[in-house]
């Protein structure tokens, strides 16, 4: 029995929310200054993978990260590509 090629496209999309807490400073009585209170940082980040090839993706990552209030601390994107070379 003959097998045709077939075309077999595989896309994932997984998206990811985290909240983070950093501690409070403690007073420091030789210090002058008041302690301050960092606040709560969150961190999103999607991830587009798209298989093409048996063992041969493309990932495309966007990250963002919030402090105060939902103020951008950070945005980031990412390209990676892994290929399967037959030799």
């Amino acid at each position: 029995m003959a097998v045709k090629n077939s075309l077999l496209i595989l896309i994932t999309m997984v998206a990811s929310v985290s909240f983070e807490q950093k501690p409070v400073q403690k007073e420091n009585p030789l210090l002058t200054a008041k302690p301050t209170q960092t606040p709560i940082v969150v961190n999103t980040n999607i991830r587009f993978q798209w298989r093409f090839r048996p063992v041969s993706d493309f990932y495309i990552v966007y990250t963002d990260n919030y402090s105060d209030v939902f103020r951008v601390k950070s945005r980031g994107i990412v390209l990676k590509l892994i290929y399967w070379l037959n030799l």
